[in-house]
């Protein structure tokens, strides 16, 4: 079998405690020693797929994470988060 796959991946919190990790953007393949940060980040509204509660998260809850998963080929990044930070929409997709 192959080796599991990591990427790092742009996430909040879900304010609502249940629910856990919410993934708004992909920034690629793990890579050891690598330390991803956002030059910008202004608040923004996000609604959470399993509770469906609206939240205000700020740049400072925004926080990079290694996750043995690879993304859904077909992830896109949250609107919102990109329109915060100014990312393009294909700096938040999987890589080629």
């Amino acid at each position: 079998m192959g080796e599991t796959p990591c990427f790092t991946y742009w996430t909040v919190e879900c304010k609502t405690p249940e629910c856990g990790l919410l993934v708004l953007a992909v920034i690629g393949p793990c890579h050891l020693g690598r330390i991803s940060y956002l030059e910008r980040c202004r608040d923004f509204a996000l609604t959470c797929r399993k509770c469906g509660q609206t939240h205000t998260y700020t740049g400072v809850e925004v926080k990079w994470k290694d996750l043995a998963v690879a993304p859904p080929i077909d992830f896109r990044p949250d609107p919102a988060f990109l329109g915060a930070t100014g990312l393009e929409p294909h700096q938040g997709t999987v890589p080629d």
